[in-house]
């Protein structure tokens, strides 16, 4: 083990980098742009039938705000600095559904691509051929997202998938996933910090393997979630380094947290956190 002095500075290292993931590299767009941002409407009254039409016509700064009601479409953000925003019900609950169903591999319902991208308050369903590395919603090598009110099933993989991204998820819920939840992994060299995520008061249960899984370089934050019900471990940690504040993790079926490969010290765990095995 580290001296506690050490791991303290490690701690508050990776506390920062994600703050400042959070706040600049992911909310903020870009401050100059071609043109100015337009919004760009999808649904009832709006310009655009799907969502993939309005990413066709977007280009940076813009907004895609889209209305009440089901989209059955696979949806590829390439854009940089965009932000898709659905209409919320009067509960505050997502209105908008996004649902993929195909026989393709490797197909998820939401693909993310670009940098800066912001995708709030949609709920997404998803299945497709079972295959490794199936997810609702990818975050590809090199994105840059943030999740906000991002509600996902996956029938054939994990709810959310990241690989060599960095993303910030809130308020966000992956349930009743064949896989895990959440699986998040560093880029290909699986060098630490290789990916970086953050997840603030996230729901994953109910998931037949991990709620979350982190692993191969990844640095993880988790703050005021709730992994309950899972199939496997509330959290399994490989190889990947971070800190955990605040979450209640209970009623996972191989226990609450697993850490191998090096996660045994390199991923905190205070004394605030309430594990239930």
């Amino acid at each position: 083990a580290w001296p506690v002095s050490r791991r303290a500075a490690l701690i508050a290292a990776v506390s920062v980098a994600h703050a400042r993931v959070a706040r600049a590299d992911v909310t903020e767009t870009s401050v100059a742009t071609a043109s100015t941002p337009r919004t760009l409407v999808v649904g009832d009254g709006g310009a655009y039938a799907s969502v993939g039409a309005a990413l066709a016509d977007a280009r940076a700064g813009d907004e895609v705000r889209v209305r009440p009601g089901a989209y059955d479409e696979r949806v590829i953000v390439d854009v940089d600095d965009v932000r898709i925003i659905g209409d919320a019900s009067e509960s505050g609950a997502p209105a908008v559904r996004i649902s993929h169903v195909t026989m393709t591999p490797y197909e998820s319902a939401i693909e993310v691509r670009g940098r800066g991208v912001v995708i709030r308050n949609v709920d997404v369903s998803h299945r497709s051929k079972s295959v490794a590395d199936n997810y609702g919603v990818f975050a590809v090598e090199g994105s840059r997202v943030m999740f906000d009110g991002v509600r996902v099933t996956s029938s054939t993989g994990s709810g959310f998938g990241c690989e060599g991204a960095k993303v910030v998820m809130v308020g966000c819920e992956a349930s009743a996933c064949a896989t895990h939840g959440v699986a998040a992994y560093g880029d290909a060299s699986g060098l630490p910090g290789s990916g970086d995520v953050v997840f603030e008061r996230c729901v994953f249960a109910k998931n037949a393997g991990n709620g979350v899984l982190v692993r191969g370089g990844a640095m993880v934050t988790m703050r005021e979630c709730d992994i309950a019900s899972n199939g496997r471990f509330g959290c399994e940690f490989i190889d990947c380094e971070g800190a955990l504040t605040s979450n209640a993790i209970r009623k996972n079926k191989r226990g609450g947290v697993s850490r191998t490969n090096g996660a045994e010290d390199m991923v905190d765990i205070d004394g605030s956190n309430v594990i239930e095995n």
